[in-house]
């Protein structure tokens, strides 16, 4: 149980991050398009954050206060400073680890947490179909993200 809640502890904190450096790249973006779908990401990432704080404090966990954010450290500057279709390869190899990492805590996940990790599961497999359809043009590209947020 312990890998478990610390597993959960890092998404909690990835989601913290992805929404730091999300709404760091729609306020750095030109295109008002494009800048109102890392808005979405960056919402997305911000509730599925909130699930994750919810199962860490089911299980008598405090998720803190939002990590300091480390502007030099190379994963963000390389999501502010690649153009949109090469963050967009960039973010697949990212999302494809994350995706497994919360697979394994699907597999662990008591019966009370499930509904919550699996919304960390398909936020990932969302953020993966985003990034397919923007390689192939956008269209559509936040209907996933979309349906998440509907929820």
């Amino acid at each position: 149980m312990d890998d478990y809640i610390a597993g959960i502890r890092g998404a909690w904190l990835g989601e913290q991050l992805g929404f730091a450096v999300f709404m760091a790249r729609a306020e750095a973006e030109q295109d008002a398009a494009l800048a109102a779908k890392w808005r979405s990401l960056a919402e997305l990432e911000q509730v599925t954050g909130e699930h994750m704080a919810s199962v860490l404090k089911a299980h008598g966990e405090m998720p803190g206060e939002a990590p300091l954010v480390d502007w030099e450290n190379e994963a963000f500057q390389t999501y502010l400073s690649l153009p949109h279709r090469d963050v967009m390869n960039y973010m697949r190899g990212r999302v494809i680890s994350a995706l497994e990492d919360f697979e394994s805590l699907l597999a662990a996940a008591p019966e009370a947490d499930q509904e919550s990790v699996r919304f960390l599961v398909d936020h990932e497999l969302a953020l993966l179909t985003f990034i397919d359809r923007e390689a192939s043009g956008g269209e559509d590209s936040l209907a996933g993200v979309q349906e998440l947020l509907d929820r």
